[in-house]
């Protein structure tokens, strides 16, 4: 008997239940973006009748001889002709369709070769992101692209497709639906009918099918040095798009980024994980599954087997983030947006993303078909499978409803937008940030004792670093201070905070704080966040931390060095930031919508 044979054609990737249809079909007979792994299976053909039997599993005898019943009563009473194919093919798909797993599905050799075109540019598109429900089969629109056919035929977001032409696409297999019936030669045209949730109509759209070349990430830089980054959808071109606009954002000196996921309705794996690559640490042990190394996604089949990412590229981007998401957010989405979450690395504003946590495979036959079948799971980090929930935004906030009837809305009237701009330029945004980029991950050592690992200690405790502080505060503003928040032990990570409120005249400002980073074993201080409304301070405290951060590594700081220091942050305009770098310390100072911050931990 011949070993059937599992050859990866398309490796790494997550079904996301949508398809981009800006454009052609990709070449190399694989469709353009699509998301599942692909496997070729062997026939089994000249396998032995008592090794068929064996591997027949629910088409035994009795199923056989049912068959063969029906197939008599056709024969002998069915009043029109019979279409044996077609009946055969039928039996093929109703075995899969009984899974009742709406994400696996049986195609016929025709569609499955509509579906893997290989195209030199004739079969185009309308240039439209569509998603389906897979429980309903509905296909919603999630974004439209600008300049494209489906804009010009008036195709708005959150439409659904109710048919193309005169079929009706019913609960029809999304991938079918528009390999077979939205997508063309170039030139021709499609009417599509639609239903508009807006204004309760039904509507008859035509549009001229056309090569479109959208790019799957565009970025700017918006007020405030505030990066901004839409990525569309995860392409294989699309971690070296994100890279780049990321790199271009790093040199124009970006203070915050917003990461714009809402629409996206995922895409190839290897993109998303080397993009999350990008943005984390290596080196974040909270759930490590790999020695070590920043866990990002691992994948879990009916065995419990599967693969496991981590990061390894040594970049980071250090800054505070939001990413915005919603229900169309889906997939590779899902896997960015947990791990981010996870992390702490950003905070998530939006609404509940789609909730696809599963991984598809398609199996082609040797007699032209092939299956899509389910085969694994896949896990935030933190071992969150949120297939059927959805990630929950950190900030919700639905788009404002009379946005919704656009196709292309701008940053300035976009409110989710300004939402995150608004957790950026407060207070609030950068210290989550602080708090997050600082984590300490444990290891053991020597003695076998939980240790703290990653940022270096300062050499002083949380009470020496205060000491230094608070008196040459109190002597140049009269400034007293009091604990407002007793310890926060993270016991997995060793570590503890400690946070003051700084008060002036007896009236306390709920802006002006320093928030210390510790380990629970030796009490030395990892990290200080300071924060003041009154910039002259907030350098005070600064200058005094790091004399006395030299002095316990035994060295010096001059006076000259320390108002140069200060002359760079004197010169910080609302929303600006710098990172500073010595033999003993590493900072970011940041003036962020009045507050002058300044995160400091001792250098790596």
């Amino acid at each position: 008997m011949k070993n059937r044979r599992y050859e990866k054609l398309l490796c790494g990737a997550l079904l996301a239940g949508s398809l981009m249809l800006e454009a052609c079909a990709g070449g190399n007979g694989a469709p353009a973006n699509t998301t599942e792994s692909t496997a070729l299976v062997e026939s089994a053909a000249d396998a032995s009748a008592a090794e068929s039997t064996e591997a027949a599993g629910i088409l035994d005898a009795d199923v056989q001889d049912k068959v063969n019943q029906l197939q008599d009563l056709i024969s002998e009473n069915y009043l029109f002709e019979e279409d044996e194919e077609q009946v055969k093919e039928s039996i093929y798909a109703g075995m899969i369709a009984g899974l009742n797993d709406p994400y696996s599905v049986y195609y016929t050799a025709e569609e499955y070769q509509k579906l893997m075109e290989h195209t030199n540019g004739t079969y185009c598109g309308i240039g439209a992101l569509v998603t389906q429900n897979r429980e309903t089969g509905i296909i919603t629109v999630a974004k439209v692209f600008s300049g494209s056919p489906a804009e010009e035929g008036g195709l708005l977001p959150d439409d659904i497709f109710i048919s193309v032409g005169d079929v009706d696409l019913g609960s029809m297999d999304l991938d079918l639906a528009i390999s077979q019936y939205v997508k063309g030669e170039e030139g021709t045209q499609v009417t599509i009918t639609v239903y508009r949730p807006s204004t309760g109509e039904y509507l008859d759209l035509t549009m001229t099918r056309r090569v479109v070349e959208t790019p799957t990430v565009e970025h700017q830089m918006l007020a405030g040095n505030l990066g901004y980054i839409e990525v569309s959808q995860f392409d294989s071109v699309t971690a070296d798009q994100f890279k780049a606009a990321v790199d271009d954002l790093e040199a124009q000196n970006m203070a915050g980024l917003i990461i714009d996921l809402r629409g996206n309705p995922g895409g190839v794996l290897d993109a998303v994980v080397s993009m999350m690559d990008y943005i984390l640490p290596d080196d974040i042990g909270n759930y490590s599954k790999t020695g070590g190394n920043t866990t990002l996604i691992y994948t879990e089949d009916k065995n419990g087997d599967g693969d496991c990412y981590a990061a390894s590229d040594g970049h980071s981007v250090d800054v505070p983030m939001v990413v915005l998401v919603n229900g169309n957010s889906a997939s590779a989405s899902e896997v960015f947006s947990g791990a981010m979450k996870d992390y702490g690395w950003a905070t998530l504003v939006g609404t509940t993303t789609f909730g696809k946590g599963i991984v598809q495979s398609i199996f082609p036959l040797e007699d032209g078909t092939a299956v899509k079948l389910t085969v694994s799971s896949y896990y935030t980090p933190a071992g969150n499978n949120i297939h059927g929930t959805g990630i929950d935004p950190d900030v919700e906030i639905e788009l404002d409803s009379e946005l919704a009837t656009k196709s292309n809305i701008s940053v300035e009237e976009d409110n989710q937008i300004q939402k995150a701009v608004e957790m950026l330029t407060t207070g609030d945004g950068l210290v989550s940030h602080i708090s997050s980029s600082k984590t300490v991950v444990t290891v053991e050592d020597t003695d076998g004792e939980a240790a703290c690992k990653g940022q270096k200690h300062m050499q002083l405790t949380a009470q020496e670093a205060m000491e230094a502080i608070l008196p040459a505060l109190e002597q140049q503003g009269a400034l007293a201070c009091y604990q407002v928040q007793s310890h926060t032990e993270t016991e997995e990570l060793r570590s503890r905070q400690v946070q003051y409120q700084l008060v002036s005249g007896g009236d306390s400002s709920a802006n002006d704080l320093i928030n210390l980073d510790y380990d629970m074993g030796s009490g030395q201080v990892h990290s200080v966040l300071i924060q003041m409304s009154d910039r002259a301070n907030a350098e005070l405290a600064f200058c005094e931390l790091i004399r006395a951060m030299a002095a316990a590594f035994g060295n010096t700081v001059s006076d000259a060095d320390l108002t140069d220091t200060t002359t760079q942050i004197d010169a910080l305009a609302d929303g600006a930031s710098l990172s500073m770098q010595s033999d003993i310390f590493s900072a970011q100072a940041g003036v962020i919508g009045g507050l002058t911050i300044i995160a400091v931990s001792a250098s790596e």
